[in-house]
C-alpha cells in the first residue's frame, strides 16, 4: 500500500511525501523479511539502520532466484 501511495505522490508536487512513503515501504518490507525469520530489530535511536543491517545479513540476491 505504501509503495502504491508513493507512486501516486511522485506524480504530484510533494516530492518529500513521495520519498518518505517509499522509504517507509522499503523499511516495512525489510521488517517483514525479518519477521518471517522470527527476528525483530530493536527500536530506539538507529532503529531503521538496524532493520537494514539485520536484513542485509539474511540473504543474498541469488537466494531469491531459487
Amino acid at each position: 500500500m505504501h509503495l502504491s501511495s508513493a507512486r501516486i505522490l511522485s506524480t504530484t508536487e510533494d516530492a518529500a511525501a513521495a520519498f518518505v512513503t517509499a522509504y517507509d515501504a522499503a523499511r516495512k518490507s525489510l521488517s517483514a523479511m525479518l519477521a518471517v525469520q522470527g527476528l525483530r530489530a530493536r527500536g530506539g535511536d538507529g532503529g531503521h539502520r538496524r532493520v537494514r543491517a539485520a536484513a542485509d545479513g539474511l540473504a543474498t540476491p541469488c537466494d531469491f532466484l531459487i
